[in-house]
């Protein structure tokens, strides 16, 4: 098998690189500053097809394939924190400092800026150079209002709290049930589930699971059972939303498995509520058991 790049493949790379150099790096730092892309940069970029080059030709893009399509990512120089989980043994204390910072990144995005990378997998994140966090391929993002917040932390509150009936009215909140939608057998089966994962769960979001299976991920599959089986209707946007939170602590899992989910996530949380999500006392006393 050949693994030398073509012609076009380097010609590519090579504009890739110039325009990076030419045209991102001068503004990068006022980018990271106002955290806005100008409209000039947006411009550009369509014009010279990094936007479509993945589309294909019929519909206006550059249609070049899986390979090309990466060389250009890789111009984003960084290391993937697929490489940091690699050596997590070997260099644990930079394993855990990607970990908080990648978890911290995604969650600031979904409960603070409202826009998110809804595909957190460690191959999408890179640490870059000057220790920033890096994203590539957005080709799946999402957005939060001020309800999906609400409703996540509604949920979670619930679930920690280890209270069945409050966790169902928070998950009946993330959909739309049928008309003959049975409450209480629904309720019966959200228990059943908190009582199997409940202590697995809290001990891992309180970084006291000692590097164990996920659980997170199963209670979530689990409760998405609960809802298919009740035919609970759960908008894409919801789902995306979940998965992403649910995706993202993985990741940081695989880096720290000690990792104290509720300590790094509360105070991310907190900024991001009206006043009075502050007024209540299982979230203060949460943060302050996380300090």
């Amino acid at each position: 098998m050949n693994f030398q790049l073509t012609e076009q493949q380097e010609m590519l790379r090579a504009v890739a690189r110039e325009f990076a150099n030419g045209e991102i790096a001068p503004i990068a730092s006022e980018i990271d500053t106002s955290e806005v892309i100008p409209d000039s940069l947006r411009k550009k970029l369509r014009d010279a097809n990094f936007f479509g080059l993945l589309i294909p030709e019929q519909y206006g893009g550059a249609d070049v394939g899986a390979v090309e399509y990466v060389l250009v990512m890789e111009e984003l120089a960084g290391e993937p924190l697929s490489a940091f989980r690699a050596r997590a043994k070997t260099d644990p204390e930079s394993a855990r400092r990607v970990a908080d910072l990648a978890f911290k990144e995604i969650l600031k995005q979904v409960f603070e800026d409202g826009r998110f990378h809804a595909d957190p997998h460690a191959g999408n994140l890179l640490i870059l150079p000057d220790g920033r966090l890096g994203l590539i391929d957005l080709g799946l993002t999402g957005e939060s209002g001020e309800q999906d917040r609400q409703r996540i932390a509604r949920a979670v509150r619930a679930f920690v709290a280890g209270d069945p009936e409050a966790l169902s009215r928070a998950l009946l909140d993330f959909g739309t049930p049928p008309p003959d939608f049975g409450y209480e057998e629904f309720k019966a089966d959200v228990a059943a589930v908190v009582h199997q994962n409940e202590s697995q769960v809290v001990a891992e979001m309180t970084g006291r699971n000692g590097g164990g299976t996920s659980g997170l991920e199963t209670l979530v599959n689990e409760l998405f059972k609960v809802a298919h089986r009740h035919n609970l209707y759960v908008p894409p946007s919801s789902t995306l939303l979940i998965k992403t939170i649910v995706t993202i602590e993985g990741v940081a899992r695989s880096l720290n498995p000690d990792l104290n989910v509720l300590a790094a996530a509360v105070p991310i949380v907190l900024r991001a509520m009206s006043r009075k999500w502050f007024r209540w006392k299982f979230w203060r006393d949460l943060a302050m058991a996380g300090g």
